[in-house]
């Protein structure tokens, strides 16, 4: 059973995964455990993998927190327990609260969950283990859901925290004190506490924010750009406690050990870094990287005091088990998919890159140079192609200097960990010599930062990359473990055939596309935003929603979207255009069309030969832009019009469009009041019913409420596409249920994605986990 953890380990990830997209009742997931134990001597232990994944499936549905989703928006009172210090954002707190009890008037739900607590007043103080009455409403999350991008509703779900409250001190009564884990309240949570006074004690600024990130994975006090700068150096992984962190620390407590003379025997030695390790893994929060490498760690030194070797690979596989039975919905965090993708990698790779790399030179070249140069870069390949594709998956880019960057601040980052752990522990007894290290851990910190900018502020640090699929990523380390490990010209012959299959299905995937329009309406907080992707691989942008909007940006950059062929902004309101400016920076605009009588602002944000203002009551036939690529395929082409609103009260011109496909309607409607001064809309007009028609507003309280019964009317459309965070008028809710029109509101469901390939519609909407 060489393989047993491995084989374990995998049918417990599928187990979790199975049990996140499918229900099944607890009774048959118990008889799937049940069979998998009889059948294990018939089938010589295997079945015990089918028990196992069953399991998983019981252990997931289990831990799963309850929906809350009828409690929302009610007057509420709550009993709950602080379980976590607080995380300073704009220097207000945020707790966490753990439910106990939920009252609604007299009548008790216990829940099990988590809810963010957060204080509208600066001078309140509570701290883990307070056990508190809240009184007021819960509110749901609603961060923006979008396709392509990570779902924070959805993040937040899993980890158990159900919704948020918000309080004043007169809503918030502590009814105990001390209430928590006597190891968190009396061991982890002072230790932590210890370490940001040291943090606040000998550094400030920038280098206090990377002692915090490097020692304690705490990365929000880090400016925005430098940020920016270590995800374009690829350098974010210093900012994660990881391997290098406990084995430093290990290595820091084995010397102070020997020095101070405490040691005792190997077993006396075991406990003491078993628990000191513990504690620090604690103080960082548990995070998936930091139990990794804990439990890593102490199985080396397991087999280093035991004499007996220990396979990395087991040792990595055994803490993934324990990490997804404790908590299952590791397995869908970034933090959890890098740190075991790169210590795999690692261990996998890294040998066989440094075998790679000495071979021309070995005779040449000296023990210093292997030991100093090849050896590190080894390193820094393996892992980059451990954490490459999960990085483009998730972040859309991948950095070109990363191995120069890795070279030059790993080694910083090594000094300044021990460096950092010593300067914690001589403040205790001896704050002169600590004061005196702490200049040296400041000057160390200050040149990471300094290579950091330097380097990540290249404009050809890192290229934008569209997000891969899930199929492509995995043939990548197919094919990359293939390379690397099977030396049998049957697997050289398989690993060509991977390749090429792998090319054809991207270009099959490139042709079929050339016949599908799709259209996609994202959930943007304040603003409005579509991207409409024709058939012939060109792009229309439908507003831009405010400047910061990096959603969008985001969004475009996981499509591999580098230019819009035509921006359009139907109205001159802030929220619809303000964008342009952070749009402009990373993509080209071909063309744009606005009012005439548009802000100058918008025309300051345009290249003004490629900008067209329409007038009142003009009509714009899109034709170039629509005509397929590929003619000989006979692609149907599809009818676009942008149609200016006659300007008779006037008010700002606004713009509307209409796009036709096969079967396929939609229209994007703006501040239509005068219904009737529009070609496109004048009351002769009845649009078919045979097609599937969808009615987009991009800001329906400007559409006023006279005008919904004759749109309706005249459009007739299956679906109306609104971006309401007030919820959907009660008008509108009611000439929906008299037509028959089902409405769909983008702020409380998710973006929403409309596709069109060969006359068959399909609406791909966001889960809803409320």
């Amino acid at each position: 059973m060489r393989y047993a953890a491995l084989r374990t380990l995998i049918a417990i990830a599928l187990g979790i995964i199975v049990a996140e997209k499918i229900s099944i009742p607890l009774i048959y997931l118990i008889i799937g455990i049940i069979v998998g134990i009889i059948f294990d001597r018939l089938t010589k232990g295997y079945s015990l993998y089918w028990a196992i994944f069953f399991a998983a499936m019981l252990n997931c549905n289990i831990q799963k927190p309850n929906s809350i989703a009828p409690l929302y928006n009610r007057p509420v009172k709550i009993i709950g327990l602080i379980i976590d210090e607080p995380v300073t954002r704009q220097q207000v707190p945020r707790y966490q609260v753990a439910l106990k009890n939920v009252f609604i008037g007299e009548k008790k739900y216990s829940i099990s969950g988590k809810l963010f607590a957060q204080p509208k007043q600066t001078n309140i103080n509570l701290r883990y283990g307070d056990v508190i009455v809240y009184q007021g409403s819960i509110k749901p999350f609603n961060f923006p859901s979008n396709p392509n991008l990570l779902d924070l509703n959805k993040f937040y779900h899993r980890r158990g925290v159900l919704g948020q409250i918000r309080f004043f001190r007169d809503n918030v009564t502590v009814i105990g004190r001390n209430q928590g884990n006597p190891i968190a309240q009396y061991l982890i949570f002072p230790l932590r506490r210890y370490f940001f006074k040291v943090i606040n004690h000998y550094l400030t600024g920038p280098t206090r924010a990377l002692y915090a990130g490097i020692l304690l994975g705490e990365k929000q006090d880090l400016p925005k750009a430098t940020k920016l700068a270590f995800s374009n150096t690829g350098l974010a992984h210093i900012l994660a406690v990881s391997g290098l962190n406990v084995g430093i620390l290990v290595g820091v407590c084995i010397l102070l050990f020997s020095v101070t003379g405490l040691y005792r025997g190997k077993w006396y030695t075991l406990l003491v870094l078993g628990i000191i390790v513990f504690l620090y893994v604690g103080v960082t929060g548990f995070e998936p990287s930091a139990v990794r490498a804990g439990l890593m760690s102490f199985l080396c030194s397991l087999g280093f005091f035991l004499e007996r070797k220990i396979e990395p690979l087991q040792g990595v596989f055994i803490a993934g088990i324990i990490i997804l039975l404790l908590s299952p919905v590791a397995l869908f965090e970034i933090g959890f998919q890098l740190s075991f993708a790169a210590t795999i990698a690692l261990i996998l790779f890294a040998p066989k890159i440094y075998q790679v790399l000495i071979a021309p030179i070995r005779r040449r070249a000296g023990s210093g140079i292997r030991k100093y140069l090849f050896a590190p870069l080894s390193v820094v390949i393996a892992a980059q192609l451990g954490v490459g594709p999960l990085l483009v998956y998730y972040f859309f880019k991948i950095s070109v200097i990363t191995i120069l960057a890795n070279l030059l601040v790993v080694p910083l980052v090594g000094f300044a960990t021990p460096l950092a752990f010593v300067v914690a522990f001589f403040h205790l007894f001896a704050p002169f010599l600590a004061k005196i290290l702490a200049q040296t851990l400041w000057l160390t910190l200050s040149t990471i930062l300094f290579i950091n900018d330097k380097l990540g502020g290249l404009s050809f640090a890192s290229i934008d990359l569209p997000k891969p699929s899930l199929l492509l990523i995995i043939v990548f380390y197919t094919l990359i473990f293939i390379l690397f490990y099977i030396h049998r010209p049957s697997f050289r012959k398989a690993f060509v055939l991977i390749l090429l299959l792998t090319l054809n299905i991207g270009i099959w995937q490139k042709v079929f596309a050339q016949s599908e329009l799709k259209i996609t309406c994202l959930d943007i907080p304040c603003g409005d935003a579509t991207l409409i992707e024709l058939p012939n691989s060109q792009n229309i942008l439908i507003n831009t929603g405010l400047r910061q909007n990096e959603i969008l940006v985001q969004f475009l950059k996981s499509k591999g979207i580098r230019k819009i062929d035509l921006l359009v902004i139907t109205n001159s309101h802030p929220d619809l255009w303000r964008g342009i400016e952070l749009i402009g920076k990373d993509f080209r605009i071909d063309k744009a069309i606005i009012p005439n009588d548009s802000h100058s602002n918008i025309l300051n944000c345009l290249t003004k030969d490629k900008t067209i203002a329409l007038n009142s009551g003009e009509i714009l036939k899109v034709n170039k832009l629509a005509e397929p690529a590929l003619p000989r395929y006979r692609i149907q082409p599809v009818k676009f019009e942008i149609i200016s609103a006659a300007n008779k009260r006037q008010e700002p011109n606004t713009l509307a469009l209409r796009i036709e496909y096969n079967n396929f309607s939609m229209f994007f409607i703006d501040n239509l009041n005068d219904l009737s001064a529009m070609p496109a809309f004048d009351e002769n007009t009845v649009y078919s019913t045979d097609r599937l028609t969808v009615l987009k507003f991009s800001r329906l309280l400007s559409v006023r409420d006279k005008n919904w019964e004759r749109i309706l009317e005249i459009v007739r459309p299956k679906y109306i596409v609104i971006s309401e965070r007030w919820g959907t008028p009660l008008r509108l809710k009611e000439l929906a249920d008299k037509y028959d029109i089902k409405i769909y509101n983008l702020i409380t469901e998710g973006g929403l994605t409309i596709a069109v390939t060969n006359g068959k519609v399909k609406l791909n909407k966001r889960n809803s986990f409320y």
